[in-house]
């Protein structure tokens, strides 16, 4: 991470670490539970909160995605 903070994208490298707490942090308190309740058989209101609440995940995944590849533009530019 010293070469991506020496391209002056140190504060990026933080909010990159942020955005992955987030995922995991949705994945383990809302996701895992969800899927709880569907291992003990099939159960709509599991279902629609997994795909609700996935959103989120998948907004998080492509805005760390997005800034990774702005990283990786400032540092071989």
């Amino acid at each position: 991470m010293a070469g991506l903070a020496g391209a002056g994208t140190g504060g990026n490298v933080w909010w990159s670490l942020a955005l992955v707490l987030l995922i995991w942090a949705v994945t383990f308190f809302v996701s895992v539970p969800f899927h709880n309740r569907l291992a003990q058989g099939f159960d709509y209101i599991a279902i629609d909160g997994l795909v609700r609440t996935n959103w989120l995940r998948t907004i998080a995944w492509t805005a760390r995605f997005a800034l990774l590849g702005y990283m990786l533009w400032r540092l071989i530019k």
